[in-house]
């Protein structure tokens, strides 16, 4: 696992650096696991962060992505960040990588582990707008 670009959280006090693994095609989305965590996309490079994203979902991280993928080829509302992608970009999805942060926290309260995945999501999120004056193209600020 590595730090990704854009995704660095070492100056926030308290909070240790989010780790994701490896970027990957967008044609693998489906072999991420089912767990909790947050998900990264990006257009081209991982330099060009569109979407930052978190589910704690019973399909988890997988089942998101294909929520995504779906709502950003179709325009079809499902996914927020999805139909945001198809209004910006349209429906071409061919370009697209991906990395995620598996959720491994020392915890079995459902509460503890959304407020952890909050907390990662929005820290990610903050650390893109402190780099580039705004949140990723496809959250919403």
């Amino acid at each position: 696992r590595r730090n990704t670009p854009g995704m660095n959280t070492e100056n926030y006090p308290n909070t240790a650096p989010l780790q994701f693994l490896p970027h990957m095609s967008w044609d693998r989305r489906g072999e991420v696991p089912k767990s909790p965590g947050i998900y990264a996309i990006s257009k081209g490079t991982p330099e060009n962060l569109i979407y930052v994203g978190l589910t704690q979902q019973t399909d988890g991280l997988r089942g998101r992505l294909g929520q995504f993928h779906r709502s950003a080829t179709t325009g079809m509302h499902n996914h927020a960040g999805g139909v945001t992608y198809h209004k910006l970009f349209g429906p071409e999805v061919s370009d697209l990588i991906f990395t995620v942060h598996l959720a491994e926290i020392p915890t079995t309260s459902p509460r503890d582990l959304s407020d952890y995945l909050r907390t990662a999501e929005r820290s990610a999120i903050w650390e893109h707008i402190a780099r580039h004056g705004r949140p990723p193209a496809c959250n919403k600020a």
